[in-house]
């Protein structure tokens, strides 16, 4: 929901949906509600939207992408404009994060208040998707192309300060941002919006937009390794460019934002996200071993069985944390040839600078080439990194589960293979 007051003349909206304030379809409906509210009040002289707590909005609701409360009216996109077309100046008083859609919405005000230490963010391509709710055709009107295809594009976290610096915030401050932007609402109170309307507003940095775009795509084909959400942002951006209008380039937006909201790369990176932090929140039957009660086993000695590329990439992630492991093959002609390949990555990171020899000497030292299961049955945790063939694979867990002492935790590098069966 999103709660409305009046402290004099100035109206004060409040994004009341904890923890992160998500911009559910309630309280889009309330937001939308209290800017009609104080449209029609002629007591009211301006407007303040906040969060309620220390959180402005971590955007949409992404629970709403299944459910399809995502696209009923009022949308994210319809609310943006309403909080824009207001005749009242409308503030946004941004306190810890304004992300995705909450900066979209904040966007859509007249002026932007934050405190020193909140941040902002378009983290969509986290999922697979862009910003959706005129985010794409607003960013370049106040950042400039080249900072709104780096927040855009990167997904970072833009610090208050930083934001101030490219346009995006008209002011920050240290102390309370509610009572600042209260303040700040009544001194422009009289002051035309039309000026403030942010998708009237030509797009900066219009004369070297070419070349920026050339030089992202670049970037984007180098380091977007298959990802199609970058591309399709770019695209977005551009149309703020290269449309004939405002209205033609959220059109362009929002087709490509549900392609990419229907395409199986954002299913299987929205799943990864949600199942990311379910795993984060397990219990058992019963509610009595929870993620809350039980404390993490101390992890000493693992093992490694197989050492292939995969392999050889797990070994050096136990010992860069200074576990010792013991790295198990099948013949000694595939061991010394993973120990080659294990000495030449720390030798180049040596070359580098990353490393210096003395550390690449003592990591290889935690590695015990071994051709023997008997010589890991202490070890705390084992990894097999074998062939993907399912028989293979059960006669490994078959020696594990006879040698390795009781608690030994053991795990599968398996990209397809279904273990449990």
């Amino acid at each position: 929901m999103a709660d409305y007051r009046r402290k004099g003349a100035v109206a004060i909206i409040a994004l009341n949906n904890p923890p992160v304030n998500a911009l559910s379809h309630h309280v889009r409906e309330g937001i939308t509600n209290g800017i009609n509210k104080a449209e029609e009040d002629r007591g009211v002289s301006a407007v303040v939207i906040h969060g309620q707590g220390d959180v402005f909005s971590a955007g949409a609701d992404i629970k709403e992408f299944s459910t399809g409360q995502y696209f009923q009216d009022p949308s994210l996109t319809e609310l943006t404009h309403t909080i824009e077309a207001c005749s009242k100046p409308v503030v946004a008083a941004i306190s810890g994060l304004a992300f995705g859609g909450g900066l979209e919405i904040s966007l859509g005000c007249h002026y932007r208040i934050a405190n020193s230490k909140s941040r902002v963010s378009f983290p969509e391509i986290m999922i697979g998707l862009l910003p959706a709710a005129t985010g794409t055709q607003r960013l370049p009107r106040v950042a400039g192309i080249a900072n709104a295809i780096d927040v855009i594009v990167s997904g970072r976290h833009v610090p208050a300060t930083e934001a101030h610096q490219m346009g995006i915030l008209d002011k920050i401050t240290d102390g309370d941002v509610v009572k600042e932007a209260i303040a700040f609402a009544h001194s422009v109170a009289k002051e035309p919006v039309g000026p403030r309307r942010v998708s009237k507003m030509p797009v900066k940095d219009v004369e070297n937009a070419d070349w920026i775009f050339d030089e992202a795509r670049k970037r984007v084909m180098k380091r977007s390794r298959g990802a199609i959400s970058p591309m399709y942002s770019l695209r977005a951006i551009e149309a703020a460019v290269k449309t004939s209008s405002y209205t033609e380039g959220i059109t362009l937006e929002g087709e490509l934002a549900l392609e990419l909201m229907t395409s199986a790369q954002s299913s299987a990176m929205q799943y990864a996200f949600f199942a990311e932090r379910t795993a984060q929140k397990w219990e058992l039957p019963g509610g009595k071993i929870s993620h809350k009660t039980v404390k993490p086993l101390p992890v000493k000695t693992a093992a490694v069985i197989g050492c292939g590329t995969m392999g050889n990439g797990i070994a050096m992630s136990f010992v860069d944390n200074n576990i010792p492991i013991f790295l198990l093959e099948i013949n000694q002609k595939l061991l010394e040839k993973g120990m080659d390949r294990i000495r030449h990555v720390y030798e180049s990171s040596v070359r580098k600078g990353r490393i210096s020899e003395e550390t690449a000497r003592q990591r290889i030292s935690l590695i015990t080439p071994t051709l023997d299961y008997n010589q890991i049955r202490n070890v705390d945790v084992v990894v097999e990194v074998v062939f993907e063939t399912m028989s293979i694979k059960k006669e490994v867990f078959k020696k594990l589960d006879s040698i390795c002492k009781p608690g030994t935790v053991l795990c599968s590098n398996t990209s397809m293979l279904d273990m449990m069966r």
